[in-house]
């Protein structure tokens, strides 16, 4: 599914500018606010893994509450319109959308089963562990011939978010549920989304 809408013209990133212990309500509210003030932002989206929960309890937990409150900020100071982004587990099992392009950024030919990253990412307990074994066995299999890339799972975050496509993101029923959170709010604040 793809949606398309002339009047988006950025994405910008307020992340990691709030310290966790602040809380995670008012760590977005003052991403709103920052969101507002230097980039004049009209939604902001916002990121938490779901963990051990469902989407629909990290979403009343983080967000339901979250949501109502800052439909009372002031829109002239605040970024009132929140999109969650909720990733099963956790981001990770977005990166293993496409075991292709983590393969060939490890450097290796060994197969999804070899590196214990086959079946569905969204189902795995731990999809960051899953990724820094797979490093660490590709690593081990590497021979003089054909070195792996030396990689951490640090490098792989902007590495596969540049080069992961959405056709495998749209596999996940998170990043499903994220699509129609888009949508939704786009519809919510007036912008015409034209599916394709």
């Amino acid at each position: 599914m793809r949606y398309v809408t002339d009047d988006v013209d950025c994405l910008v990133s307020v992340q990691g500018r709030y310290d966790k212990s602040e809380g995670f309500s008012t760590g977005v509210i003052k991403a709103s606010k920052e969101a507002m003030e230097i980039f004049g932002a009209t939604t902001l989206a916002v990121h938490a893994d779901a963990d051990t929960l469902s989407y629909e309890e990290r979403r009343d937990t983080n967000f339901a509450k979250l949501l109502e409150t800052v439909k009372n900020l002031d829109s002239e100071k605040y970024c009132t319109v929140i999109t969650p982004v909720i990733p099963v587990r956790m981001i990770e099992a977005w990166m293993l959308a496409d075991r292709d392009l983590l393969r060939k950024e490890l450097g290796t030919s060994m197969t999804n089963a070899q590196l214990e990253i086959d079946g569905d990412p969204e189902s795995f307990a731990d999809p960051k562990q899953k990724i820094v074994e797979a490093i660490r066995k590709a690593s081990e299999n590497a021979t003089h011939k054909k070195p792996v890339n030396k990689i951490d799972i640090s490098d792989l975050y902007q590495i596969m978010g540049k080069k992961l496509g959405l056709d495998q993101l749209e596999r996940l029923d998170s990043f499903k549920k994220f699509e129609q959170e888009i949508l939704t709010t786009f519809k919510n604040i007036g912008l015409r989304v034209i599916q394709r």
